[in-house]
């Protein structure tokens, strides 16, 4: 891959706390153990599955009345 494709995934990642960054030039990036971003990453789902739990009544009638809308058309 090229730098310009490379550098922004390593940055968002970075962003997420999974990977870590030197400031020299070039920058140099290391990752968290594997163990980690695993834990990470179903934290993140779970807290987001639960945030959708929380609101699937909304999320229902949102979509009943889209396909509603959609079918009175």
């Amino acid at each position: 891959m090229k730098k310009q494709q490379i550098y922004p995934c390593l940055r968002k990642l970075q962003n997420k706390g999974i990977v870590t960054c030197t400031s020299g030039n070039p920058a140099l990036f290391s990752a968290m153990p594997i163990e980690e971003a695993l834990n990470f990453f179903i934290k993140e789902n779970l807290d987001e599955a639960q945030h959708m739990e929380k609101n699937k009544e909304k999320i229902l009638s949102f979509w009943h009345s889209i396909m509603k809308s959609r079918d009175s058309t």
